[in-house]
Parts: structure tokens; C-alpha cells; sequence
């Protein structure tokens, strides 16, 4: 729940009343995924809405190459390790904005930025992408560039060493 999946369930049925085209993929477990399961077929969402359960390795990999946005619409967080993933993927990031994320998330430049507990908010920005291929394309260029410069274990090697370096 805490991860903003009625969220997401309430936002997909904007989207579906609106006539938008769009699929999401829910990866991952918890306590929800039978609530989920059972909204998604009491809404008739079936078509717009897959549960695909904790999926890694080469799954992950096919799930993130073939999506163009990632959502992680949580109530709260630190720095959601998806989300990394996600935008070294190249994909435009809807994310809350919550914990460390606003740190690293510059709204409307490397992803969306909504409040928690928003499915309007989570709506509108899910539209706003789906509408604007330019902006969805400048998202996902410039979320896969800041991941580049941010996440990689090239960058995590500099800063041990300048902290391993004060210390000194």
C-alpha cells in the first residue's frame, strides 16, 4: 500500500476513462498483490494492467528495456534502488516526492516529481508524457545521462576514495 499502488489503480482508471492507451506492469510482492489482483479485475482493468510479481536478472532487464516510464508513486522512501535502475534505463521517472528522491529528481528536467497519495496528480502526469513524446523523450535522455554521472560504480569508486582520502 505504502508504495502507491491504489494510487496507481485510481490514476489507471482516469487514464482508461480518458481513452489513453497505456499497460502497466506491476513488479514486485507484498501483502497488496492479491488486493491488487482482485481491484484489477473488479475495475475490468485486466487489459491495461499486468502483475508480474518480483521479477531480477534478465526479466528486470527485458521489463525496463521495453517501458517508457517508471512510477513509483511512495508514501515514503529514501533512495529507491528501482529508481536508479529505472532511469539507467533511459526511462522518464514519475516519482514521489518524498525522502532523497527530490535530491536527484529535478521536475520536469529528469523525471516528474508528484505529491503521495495523488492519483489526479499521478494521473495528469502519467497523460502529460503520454501526450508530449518531446518531453518524455527529454526526461528519458536526461534521466539515463544524470544515472550515468550519479549511479555508476565508476562514481562510487571516486567518492570512497575522497572519503577514504579525508580521512587521512
Amino acid at each position: 500500500e505504502f508504495k502507491g499502488i491504489y494510487e496507481i489503480i485510481r490514476a489507471s482508471l482516469i487514464l482508461k476513462e480518458r481513452g489513453k492507451k497505456f499497460h502497466i506492469y506491476f513488479c514486485g510482492d507484498g501483502n497488496g498483490m492479491k488486493d491488487l489482483e482482485k481491484l484489477i479485475k473488479k475495475y475490468g482493468m485486466d487489459k491495461f494492467a499486468t502483475l508480474l510479481g518480483w521479477i531480477d536478472g534478465r526479466d528486470k532487464i527485458n521489463i525496463l528495456k521495453n517501458a517508457d516510464i517508471f512510477i513509483l508513486p511512495s508514501w515514503n522512501e529514501g533512495l529507491p534502488n528501482s529508481m536508479i535502475e529505472a532511469m539507467s534505463s533511459g526511462l522518464a521517472c514519475i516519482v514521489s516526492d518524498v525522502g532523497a528522491i527530490p535530491s536527484f529528481i529535478k521536475h520536469e528536467e529528469n523525471g516528474l516529481l508528484i505529491k503521495p497519495k495523488s492519483p489526479d496528480e499521478l494521473a495528469s502526469s502519467i497523460m502529460k508524457l503520454i501526450d508530449d513524446k518531446i518531453l518524455l523523450k527529454k526526461i528519458s535522455r536526461n534521466s539515463f545521462d544524470f544515472a550515468m554521472k550519479n549511479f555508476t560504480i565508476k562514481k562510487a569508486e571516486e567518492i570512497f576514495e575522497r572519503e577514504i582520502e579525508s580521512l587521512s
